[in-house]
Protein backbone atom coordinates (compact mmCIF):
# COMPACT_ATOMS: atom_id res chain seq x y z
CA UNK A 1 0.00 0.00 0.00
CA UNK A 2 1.33 3.44 -0.91
CA UNK A 3 1.51 6.08 1.81
CA UNK A 4 2.30 9.74 2.00
CA UNK A 5 2.78 11.96 5.03
CA UNK A 6 2.91 15.71 5.41
CA UNK A 7 3.83 17.12 8.85
CA UNK A 8 4.25 20.89 8.87
CA UNK A 9 7.16 21.27 6.41
CA UNK A 10 8.06 17.58 6.17
CA UNK A 11 6.87 15.74 3.05
CA UNK A 12 7.59 12.01 2.77
CA UNK A 13 6.80 10.39 -0.58
CA UNK A 14 5.41 6.97 -1.43
CA UNK A 15 7.28 3.72 -0.71
CA UNK A 16 9.90 5.32 1.54
CA UNK A 17 11.83 2.96 3.81
CA UNK A 18 13.10 4.51 7.03
CA UNK A 19 15.31 2.66 9.50
CA UNK A 20 15.17 2.92 13.26
CA UNK A 21 16.58 5.87 15.21
CA UNK A 22 16.29 8.36 12.35
CA UNK A 23 16.02 11.97 13.45
CA UNK A 24 14.35 14.64 11.28
CA UNK A 25 14.40 18.26 12.45
CA UNK A 26 12.47 20.73 10.33
CA UNK A 27 12.01 24.48 10.74
CA UNK A 28 11.19 25.16 7.08
CA UNK A 29 10.99 22.37 4.48
CA UNK A 30 12.19 18.79 4.07
CA UNK A 31 11.03 16.78 1.04
CA UNK A 32 11.85 13.08 0.78
CA UNK A 33 11.00 11.68 -2.66
CA UNK A 34 9.34 8.44 -3.66
CA UNK A 35 11.19 5.16 -3.16
CA UNK A 36 13.91 6.66 -0.95
CA UNK A 37 15.72 4.35 1.48
CA UNK A 38 16.89 5.96 4.72
CA UNK A 39 18.95 3.53 6.77
CA UNK A 40 19.16 3.54 10.60
CA UNK A 41 20.65 6.36 12.68
CA UNK A 42 20.36 9.07 10.00
CA UNK A 43 19.97 12.78 10.83
CA UNK A 44 18.18 15.05 8.37
CA UNK A 45 17.89 18.70 9.39
CA UNK A 46 17.25 22.06 7.76
CA UNK A 47 18.56 24.13 10.69
CA UNK A 48 21.83 25.02 12.35
CA UNK A 49 22.47 27.03 15.49
CA UNK A 50 24.53 30.16 15.03
CA UNK A 51 27.81 30.11 16.89
CA UNK A 52 28.46 33.19 18.99
CA UNK A 53 31.43 33.13 21.38
CA UNK A 54 30.54 33.38 25.06
CA UNK A 55 26.86 32.48 24.47
CA UNK A 56 25.06 29.20 25.00
CA UNK A 57 23.33 27.71 21.95
CA UNK A 58 19.93 28.31 23.48
CA UNK A 59 20.66 32.06 23.38
CA UNK A 60 21.63 32.17 19.71
CA UNK A 61 19.61 32.25 16.53
CA UNK A 62 19.12 29.61 13.86
CA UNK A 63 20.20 29.42 10.24
CA UNK A 64 17.28 27.83 8.37
CA UNK A 65 17.34 26.26 4.91
CA UNK A 66 15.73 23.25 3.25
CA UNK A 67 16.44 19.65 2.25
CA UNK A 68 15.24 17.90 -0.90
CA UNK A 69 16.00 14.22 -1.43
CA UNK A 70 15.27 12.95 -4.95
CA UNK A 71 13.38 9.80 -5.86
CA UNK A 72 15.10 6.46 -5.23
CA UNK A 73 18.04 7.95 -3.34
CA UNK A 74 19.73 5.86 -0.65
CA UNK A 75 20.90 7.49 2.58
CA UNK A 76 23.44 5.24 4.31
CA UNK A 77 23.52 4.28 7.97
CA UNK A 78 24.57 7.11 10.29
CA UNK A 79 24.66 9.74 7.54
CA UNK A 80 24.05 13.40 8.41
CA UNK A 81 22.22 15.71 6.00
CA UNK A 82 22.81 19.31 7.11
CA UNK A 83 20.44 21.43 5.07
CA UNK A 84 20.78 24.84 6.65
CA UNK A 85 22.21 25.93 3.26
CA UNK A 86 19.43 24.42 1.07
CA UNK A 87 20.69 20.92 0.21
CA UNK A 88 19.47 18.92 -2.78
CA UNK A 89 20.30 15.24 -3.05
CA UNK A 90 19.62 14.05 -6.57
CA UNK A 91 17.56 11.21 -7.99
CA UNK A 92 19.23 7.78 -7.55
CA UNK A 93 22.03 9.31 -5.47
CA UNK A 94 23.74 7.26 -2.78
CA UNK A 95 25.04 8.80 0.45
CA UNK A 96 27.58 6.51 2.11
CA UNK A 97 27.44 5.38 5.71
CA UNK A 98 28.44 8.09 8.21
CA UNK A 99 28.86 10.70 5.46
CA UNK A 100 28.15 14.34 6.32
CA UNK A 101 26.37 16.11 3.46
CA UNK A 102 26.91 19.88 3.49
CA UNK A 103 26.30 20.67 -0.20
CA UNK A 104 24.28 19.40 -3.16
CA UNK A 105 24.66 15.84 -4.46
CA UNK A 106 23.97 15.41 -8.21
CA UNK A 107 21.68 12.77 -9.70
CA UNK A 108 23.27 9.28 -9.76
CA UNK A 109 26.26 10.35 -7.63
CA UNK A 110 27.75 8.28 -4.83
CA UNK A 111 29.18 10.40 -2.01
CA UNK A 112 31.18 9.44 1.07
CA UNK A 113 33.27 11.06 3.78
CA UNK A 114 33.27 14.07 6.06
CA UNK A 115 32.39 16.32 4.38
CA UNK A 116 30.79 14.14 1.69
CA UNK A 117 32.61 14.09 -1.65
CA UNK A 118 31.65 12.41 -4.92
CA UNK A 119 33.46 9.08 -5.26
CA UNK A 120 31.69 7.78 -8.40
CA UNK A 121 28.47 7.79 -10.41
CA UNK A 122 26.00 4.91 -10.74
CA UNK A 123 24.60 4.02 -14.15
Amino acid sequence: MAWKYLFSGINIGDDVDMGQNCHITCANKINIGDGVSVLPDVLITDIEHEYIPDKSLRNTGLNVGSVEIGNFAVIGMGARILGHRNIKIGKNAVVGANAVVTRDVPDNAVVAGVPAQIVKYVE
